[in-house]
């Protein structure tokens, strides 16, 4: 009978115990030094092209070209790209713009600002621009099609149409070749195009950190 009582005070006992608060006291101990893993978004220059397109009339009597594939090769880790391109029927004018042309250093200087790159394109320098033409990104089977005059389809958001020039971001889906097809719509006139393509690579590097070990001490309150 004694036993059981003392069992039974022990039960009562641990019971209590375990129903007050647990309470931790943090301190912290000796210096050491890690390693950690850092990703930083960084823009990478890919390529920057000039050329000319025919008029479709000469294209189409004279053999000349009114439009071009342009293949972009991504970096791996590639998270966005963006172009910017202009064009005009003086090879002056886009000469002159191309010098200008200073994306990559545009977009490193917006990201060190620690500005979300999808409000990039509203912040980055337009270039001049005098006629029309069309951009389209698309696949390298949509490519041959267009090459072709053929039916294609292409990324409606990340391609232009009608337009003397600016700066588009295209996001990357796991694409480490993509494609710029370039028209010149006008029937009579030539133009000179420029285009200049940089990508934003995520990479990863390890920076040295030194850190305190926490030491943890538990009571009941």
């Amino acid at each position: 009978m004694r036993t059981n009582l003392l069992l039974l005070s022990l039960f009562i006992f641990s019971y209590t115990l375990a129903q007050k608060e647990r309470k931790v006291s943090t301190s912290y101990g000796y210096k050491t030094t890690q390693l950690t893993t850092i990703t930083k978004d960084t823009p990478q220059a890919i390529q920057t092209d000039k050329f000319y397109l025919n008029s479709t009339s000469n294209a189409l009597v004279k053999g000349g070209k009114n439009r071009i594939i342009l293949p972009v090769y991504l970096p791996e880790n590639t998270q966005e790209w963006f172009y910017r391109y202009t064009a005009s029927r003086n090879e002056n004018d886009i000469n002159n713009t191309l010098k200008t042309f200073n994306l990559a250093g545009e977009l490193t200087e917006y990201i060190n600002s620690k500005n979300p790159l999808k409000g990039a394109v509203n912040n980055l320098t337009t270039p001049p621009g005098a006629d029309i033409c069309d951009i389209y990104v698309m696949t390298e089977s949509n490519a041959k099609l267009f090459k072709e005059k053929e039916d294609f389809e292409y990324v409606i958001s990340a391609s232009r149409e009608n337009y003397k020039s600016g700066t588009v971001m295209v996001k990357n889906n796991n694409q480490e070749l993509i494609y710029l097809g370039i028209n010149n719509p006008d029937s009579l006139h030539g133009i000179h195009v420029a285009v200049e393509i940089v990508a934003i690579v995520a990479q990863e590097s390890q920076i040295e950190e030194t850190i305190r070990i926490p030491i943890y001490t538990y009571y009941l309150e």
